[in-house]
């Protein structure tokens, strides 16, 4: 990826602007306007090849950095925006459940044919369909839940993080479709926190160091999850092992405080997996709601 940010003096900035004659520049700009990025070996050729920048780019065609970003990026935009459109739809068509976990202090919605495989809440487990939880705490009774790990648990490395920022796990639910064998999984873990902190320091104390990331995202902090600052993080971790990058787990991961108390909601599949689930993860980690529990 071209740096986009890179500043120029006056004096290079008029260097790059007369660097085309004005029949480069236009065969530039025709093509810009026509192809955008599906054309980037051609416009490398026009203005300077590789090593040039998409800043000098812009400077040599006389634009903002903001309009030919746009014109070679416009399909994937149109694309994205045209998927961040559908997929808005798409979440209010899933059929979610709510249930509520008193004891862990929080309320979630998970797919109506999901089981609950684990919930620190409760002494005894066996497995219960979501359907059938609802039910029972219609009817006031108490299902006990038996735990069942369908993923192996991320090996536990230190933080790369500088933070003194230290917790415990205080509670732990976990959920799972019931009907499949697919390595899906949605967990919510609970922390107290050893002070009180924000989303994101939560979050730089908790990534794996990079050795251990095979690829991640983290989208801007722009998203609330019931008034709290909601930092998202997806990434594929990276086992070691001599497998098909699209086998290994992909998470997406949520992360929320307020006070001392943290919440890491953390849904994972196998890469492979992860488009047809991704808009469900999303969908669950937004009905997070906590609960006012009355003494």
């Amino acid at each position: 990826m071209r740096n986009f940010k890179k500043q120029f003096s006056p004096e290079v900035k008029l260097k790059l602007k007369n660097q085309l004659s004005q029949d480069e520049k236009k065969e530039a700009l025709d093509i810009l306007y026509a192809e955008g990025e599906r054309d980037l070996r051609r416009l490398d050729e026009i203005l300077g090849g590789p090593l040039t920048t998409f800043t000098m780019w812009a400077e040599m065609l006389d634009m903002p950095v903001s309009k030919l970003r746009y014109h070679i990026y416009r399909d994937h935009l149109r694309k994205k925006s045209k998927e961040n459109y559908q997929n808005k739809f798409k979440k209010k068509n899933i059929e979610l459940l709510k249930i509520e976990r008193p004891k862990l202090g929080f309320s979630i919605s998970l797919p109506a044919d999901w089981k609950i495989s684990f919930d620190s809440s409760y002494a005894e487990k066996s497995h219960v369909k979501i359907k059938e939880l609802i039910k029972a705490h219609q009817n006031d009774i108490r299902n006990p839940i038996k735990p069942i790990f369908l993923q192996k648990d991320l090996p536990h490395q230190e933080s790369e993080s500088k933070s003194d920022l230290d917790w415990k796990e205080i509670g732990l639910f976990q959920s799972n479709p019931a009907d499949t064998n697919d390595e899906i999984l949605v967990e919510v873990s609970k922390l107290k926190l050893s002070r009180a902190t924000t989303s994101l320091e939560l979050y730089n104390s908790d990534k794996l160091p990079y050795q251990y990331i095979f690829h991640a995202n983290r989208p801007p902090n722009d998203k609330k999850i019931d008034g709290m600052e909601a930092i998202t993080y997806f990434f594929v971790f990276n086992p070691g092992e001599g497998i098909n990058t699209s086998e290994w787990p992909k998470y997406y991961n949520v992360y929320l405080t307020k006070e001392d108390i943290g919440w890491i909601i953390s849904c994972s599949c196998k890469a492979k997996d992860f488009p047809d689930n991704k808009i469900t993860f999303e969908a669950i980690a937004e009905s997070f709601l906590l609960l006012t529990i009355l003494g």
